[in-house]
């Protein structure tokens, strides 16, 4: 796949997402560019980045740099335009990504009970999300 656009939405997405969330998120890409990467699937379903997925596809289709991974390594998104961690950029892309976690989250109880249903951490995370 080397557009963008070969790649597929998430099909059950446990966040439905914000819309003041996805405007944050569209400003701060057009603004600083990516934080975080998206996370596909083989057959190229995003399912990590769904949102940024989302308000890209929605203005551009480019070339994404695709790495391929079998999980059991890290990978490190290198941003070679910020120099180093006092740069403005630095500092808006970190404050921004936490943000707009926060402010996007909108959790879809039903996917969420079901995933839960068969899987004890994500019950787990599950509790833990309520309790805060």
């Amino acid at each position: 796949m080397s557009k963008l656009s070969g790649f597929r939405g998430q099909s059950v997405n446990a966040n439905k997402h914000k819309p003041f969330g996805l405007k944050l998120l569209t400003d701060s890409i057009q603004r600083d560019g990516y934080a975080a990467p998206m996370v596909a699937t083989a057959d190229g379903q995003i399912i990590i980045g769904s949102a940024r997925h989302e308000v890209t596809s929605d203005v551009m289709d480019v070339d994404p740099i695709v790495i391929h991974s079998d999980g059991t390594k890290p990978v490190i998104f290198v941003r070679d335009d910020i120099p180093t961690a006092d740069d403005p950029k630095a500092k808006r892309l970190s404050i921004s990504d936490n943000i707009i976690a926060r402010v996007d989250y909108d959790p879809d109880g039903a996917i969420l009970a079901a995933l839960a249903d068969d899987d004890d951490l994500i019950k787990r995370m599950i509790a833990a999300d309520d309790a805060s």
